[in-house]
């Protein structure tokens, strides 16, 4: 599930701004990057993002902000007092002699003015309030992928409702058109119908076209699947794994379809779950 969260959290003078994002992955990798002058142990913070995260490709960025900018100004202005002095001497009233800024020195960076555990402590701050800023996200994005799933899974329940009506038609036509071509290659041949065997036949046809436990499993399957909508936990792996059962249900409902009624109604569950698999994908 994609997310992005901000936090800030003061530093000296400056302010250490963290930025995470995530995108869908299987399992959670971290990619962190700190500013060097922060002294930070390499892979810091990964600990903390995995965590508080299952699944996701994670990269945590951090700058620093605000102060720094504030005392570069404060520099410029120092650096061009000189120059403000010159024009008032030479030319009291005129313009500001900028030409003349690019020879004087360029300003040296700052140097900081904090101590590791500081620049820990801040950094610790920051990325917890920019996980917290991620989660809210997540969790916005989730509530409403819950509603999706749940409409799609409404129609996946609608269509096995079809399926459950129209599979004894489905039997019955079946029968009647092996009785038809039965009927048609003795017509003419004087032989006698044995109806015994005919009805032993339409037994075995009945039985191989009946469906009654792949929809059982599938009812059950959508039930599950409804009860994890509900779970405040990660369920995107168990979503993942009923999807795959429901497809080798509908495949085998597929095999039995005795006519093209019933087919229709199998693709379009296949079509519905197909849609479930896509938007799972982006279920923790």
């Amino acid at each position: 599930m994609t997310g992005f969260g901000r936090g800030e959290a003061p530093l000296g003078q400056d302010t250490l701004v963290v930025e995470a994002r995530s995108v869908n992955a299987r399992f959670c990798e971290v990619r962190a990057s700190w500013p060097r002058r922060l002294g930070l142990p390499p892979g810091f913070g990964e600990d903390v993002v995995k965590r508080r995260l299952s699944r996701g490709r994670v990269e945590i960025g951090a700058f620093l902000a605000e102060g720094a900018r504030r005392e570069s100004l404060e520099q410029l202005v120092e650096r061009l007092a000189p120059l403000a002095e010159l024009r008032d001497r030479l030319d009291p009233g005129g313009p500001f002699p900028w030409a003349l800024h690019a020879a004087l020195p360029s300003p040296s960076e700052p140097k900081p003015s904090t101590d590791d555990a500081e620049a820990h402590a801040a950094a610790s701050a920051a990325l917890e309030a920019a996980l917290d800023a991620l989660e809210a996200m997540r969790a916005r994005e989730g509530a409403a992928l819950a509603v999706e799933l749940g409409r799609i899974a409404a129609d996946v329940r609608a269509q096995l409702e079809l399926a459950r009506a129209e599979a004894p038609r489905s039997v019955e036509r079946a029968r009647a058109r092996l009785r038809e071509r039965i009927a048609a290659l003795l017509e003419g041949q004087n032989v006698p119908l044995d109806e015994g065997r005919l009805e032993l036949e339409l037994a075995i046809l009945a039985d191989k076209s009946d469906v009654t436990e792949e929809l059982a499993r599938l009812d059950a399957h959508l039930a599950e699947f409804d009860a994890l909508l509900q779970k405040d936990e990660p369920v995107g792996r168990r979503l993942d794994f009923l999807l795959q059962e429901m497809h080798r249900e509908v495949n085998t409902l597929g095999s039995k379809s005795a006519d093209g009624k019933l087919s229709s109604v199998v693709i379009e569950l296949k079509s519905l779950l197909e849609k479930l698999r896509e938007q799972v994908q982006n279920v923790l």
